[in-house]
């Protein structure tokens, strides 16, 4: 049997997350009115970080704005995937007893370890995504 830790500590990170972007729709209005940012990399060089623009992409998905989501941030479909799927393979592990979130895990790792090419392209995608922020002045 698996340990529950990993578990734990990924739906503590699904619930913040859930939280935050609840946080940002209610005070969604207020935030673009502040010129406050809380992005550690922005506050500190004055640049976008990759994935800066990743709340309000999610958000914009929520309100049915994938164009705006996109052109945002592209990284904002990734996260609103798995914050969707994350609860669904969490509700059927726990009746199911089987250890989807963790086999999917073990075979991304496994995947990582052996293609550095894919390595290498996800490297270039965070890149060319991280550039297209600094220019969109995020």
């Amino acid at each position: 049997m698996l340990k529950k830790r990993p578990y734990q500590i990924l739906l503590a990170v699904w619930l913040l997350s859930v939280v935050w972007l609840f946080f940002h729709q209610t005070y969604q209005k207020q935030a673009a009115e502040s010129s406050s940012d809380i992005c550690f990399m922005k506050v500190t060089t004055g640049l976008a970080c990759p994935a800066c623009g990743t709340t309000r992409s999610v958000s914009a998905i929520m309100q049915g704005e994938f164009e705006t989501a996109l052109m945002l941030n592209p990284l904002g479909y990734l996260a609103a995937f798995i914050l969707l799927l994350f609860p669904v393979l969490m509700i059927y592990e726990f009746y199911s007893g089987k250890t989807l979130i963790h086999n999917l895990h073990q075979g991304f790792n496994h995947i990582m370890r052996k293609g550095y090419a894919l390595q290498i392209l996800l490297a270039l995608l965070i890149l060319a995504n991280w550039f297209w922020n600094i220019k969109k002045d995020l």
